[in-house]
């Protein structure tokens, strides 16, 4: 078994270095960052009828529920400050 053992080996090892590696090559990407907001995070319960006001509001006018909120807040304190 040792000589034809190392020889089957030597042999396969042989095969193996003349073929062409056929792995996938792995495609390194950096990593894009989205631009950073300043932003903080704004969580509060409000009436369940209201909500769905809100969803059908933002809907209607393409919009975001984010986006309608903060509309609604800067328009409350640019009337009320």
């Amino acid at each position: 078994m040792g000589k034809d053992y190392d020889e089957n080996r030597s042999r396969l090892a042989g095969m193996i270095k003349s073929k062409p590696s056929t792995a996938p090559i792995q495609q390194v990407k950096p990593i894009v960052s989205k631009e950073e907001k300043d932003e903080s995070h704004l969580n509060f319960w409000i009436p369940t009828e209201l909500f769905n006001e809100l969803k059908m509001h933002a809907i209607r006018t393409g919009s975001s529920i984010k986006q309608v909120g903060i509309d609604a807040l800067e328009a409350y304190l640019k009337q009320n400050t």
